[in-house]
């Protein structure tokens, strides 16, 4: 299958590539181990309390039968754990188990340090594989601050071993004082998406619709690109939910069942198709100022 360009200027094209050699099949729903991890830091202070809330008033109907919760919370260095593992909310006797946790351990604690939490998350989910078989795992990771205890290089590492694990992962930039490029360089290593959230109303209709997301247990495969990629990376919409992939020596891994990725390009690729600028007006009515 051929790529196609799409042309913005002399030197810039943006280029769909094809990834699914077939039509894509239904969706079929995947029980989904869902992994959210909490910043607790002393900045969440004001936050938690919401999120608290809302975890312990909302999971009971967002989880679906088979599904399991696990939250990992997380400040500085060495301060961060499990507070739920593998939980099914199906009745009110494990609701109860589950809001003491939160209440317990969804509390400021100090610094922000992304690392360790995202390697518990590595080790329970390969644990999950062995004790929830046919389940696949989703990744949330939500943060409002910059990581103070380790370097980039040494978190994206942390994230690129997790991301073969993953069928799904969001990442959340909460308020406007979040590591932006750094959760950006996350959600790409990871072939998720970025979320941004203001505050907390805009924050909880994001988390709810994440935990209610139909997860696809596709696997991942390696898809050459070409052309002088623009940003290092390819992106994909699935589900109105912006997906990104990091460009690795000219290589994405991306799920099997993605029909295609876009990025953009300096240089055409493949099959040249008309300019943006005569699409728009074709299509949209819209004529190039």
């Amino acid at each position: 299958m051929q790529a196609t360009s799409f042309k913005v200027s002399d030197s810039l094209y943006l280029v769909c590539n094809p990834v699914s050699k077939s039509e894509p099949a239904k969706l079929v729903e995947v029980p989904t181990n869902h992994v959210v991890i909490i910043d607790c830091s002393g900045s969440m202070s004001c936050d938690l309390p919401n999120i608290r809330t809302q975890l312990k008033q909302k999971l009971p109907k967002l989880l679906r039968a088979k599904d399991t919760i696990s939250i990992i919370w997380f400040s500085g260095r060495n301060q961060c754990g499990i507070l739920l593992e593998a939980e099914k909310v199906a009745g009110l006797e494990d609701l109860k188990a589950v809001e003491d946790a939160i209440d317990r351990w969804l509390r400021p604690v100090c610094l922000t340090g992304f690392k360790e939490p995202l390697e518990l998350a590595a080790t329970l989910i390969a644990k999950l594989k062995t004790t929830v078989p046919g389940n696949v795992s989703s990744l949330f990771f939500i943060s409002d601050g910059c990581d103070n205890c380790s370097s980039r290089t040494d978190v994206l590492k942390v994230v690129e071993n997790l991301a073969p694990m993953l069928s799904s992962a969001t990442f959340v930039e909460y308020g406007y004082y979040a590591d932006r490029p750094l959760l950006t360089q996350m959600a790409q290593t990871a072939g998720g998406a970025l979320i941004f959230a203001e505050d907390f109303p805009r924050y909880a209709p994001s988390f709810e619709a994440v935990m209610q997301r139909k997860v696809s247990g596709a696997s991942k495969i390696s898809v050459k690109i070409s052309g002088e990629v623009v940003g290092g990376f390819a992106f994909a919409m699935v589900d109105g939910d912006l997906l990104t992939f990091s460009l690795d020596s000219g290589v994405v891994q991306v799920p099997e069942d993605l029909p295609e990725i876009w990025y953009a390009s300096s240089s055409s690729v493949g099959k040249l198709e008309l300019e943006i600028n005569a699409i728009a007006q074709n299509v949209l009515g819209i004529k190039a100022a």
